[in-house]
């Protein structure tokens, strides 16, 4: 691995990204296998927060889930309609990994070729036994929707999933456990990568407020050593660079101007996607705080 002293400056001098054609070509090229560091790499050439956040999303996916074509776009699917909760999952499949059910909200649904999804295999009692299911988006019965545009992130497509006995392959692992609370901190931490590289990036080359370089490396620099668990201390590590990536937030908002007014439209527009989790990092460093003080 590049020291950061190299990697960092060796990528700014690269051009940013002139089109979503050219940054996708760049994504599904790259070894994403050390995920947070390909974020970091591709995120210093990011153009916008559409390419922060396809970025981020899909690196994530390659942490969670290893199996994936490194060469194509992946969307986790787990709400429903009547949310995320395993106890408000209707989607199931079978011990053969035939799938039937609704998902409501998947991201990249205009770019994705393979699909992670979370169903209900049956029942222990009244808990849920989810399982991941690995899905090609070219299978039989399988229907995928764009819908209409959340009026932010416009490189990024939201769609509907409906599955009528689509073949998928079970993956190893408890559904919950394994992939969709694991993925929690694994895509907040590499979305917080790709969005704090666009933001370092941007003041470098529009030579802004010098003193974000150092506020984005002490984020940049404490995500590479973050541990992907629910242990207390990780989760409240995680939430203080949340808390750290608002402050800096502010202070490059006061410098959008001097980058240039469609860039500071764009901006204020999309970076309504930074509180779209924020009462679930919330709820869980209260309770992360609550066993450290208890």
């Amino acid at each position: 691995m590049s020291s950061l002293s190299t990697l960092i400056p060796s990528n700014l001098s690269l051009n940013e990204f002139s089109s979503f054609s050219e940054f996708e070509k760049a994504v599904l090229a790259k070894d994403k296998t050390e995920s947070l560091l390909s974020t970091l790499e591709l995120g210093l050439r990011s153009a916008n927060l559409s390419q922060a956040f396809s970025l981020g999303y899909r690196c994530a996916l390659q942490r969670l889930c290893p199996e994936l074509n490194q060469k194509e776009w992946a969307a986790f699917c787990v709400t429903e309609e009547s949310g995320a909760h395993p106890k408000k999952l209707k989607t199931t499949v079978s011990a053969k990994g035939v799938l039937n059910g609704t998902k409501s909200f998947v991201s990249m649904a205009d770019r994705a070729k393979q699909l992670l999804i979370i169903a209900v295999e049956g029942y222990a009692e009244d808990r849920p036994i989810l399982k991941a299911v690995q899905v090609e988006l070219s299978v039989i019965g399988l229907d995928l929707t764009v819908l209409p545009s959340m009026g932010m992130l416009p490189g990024v497509a939201h769609g509907k999933l409906v599955l009528n006995e689509v073949q998928g392959s079970i993956l190893k692992g408890d559904g919950y456990l394994d992939f969709n609370k694991k993925f929690r901190s694994i895509e907040d931490a590499h979305l917080l990568m790709a969005f704090t590289s666009l933001i370092l990036s941007k003041v470098v080359r529009c030579k802004l407020n010098d003193s974000l370089i150092d506020d984005c490396m002490v984020i940049i620099t404490s995500l590479l050593n973050l541990e992907f668990d629910d242990k207390p201390f990780n989760v409240l590590q995680l939430s203080g660079l949340y808390k750290s990536f608002e402050f800096i937030q502010a202070k490059f908002e006061a410098n959008l101007l001097a980058i240039s007014l469609d860039f500071k439209d764009e901006w204020l527009r999309d970076s309504k996607v930074f509180r779209l989790a924020e009462s679930i990092r919330e709820a869980k460093r209260a309770l992360a705080s609550s066993k450290i003080l208890k």
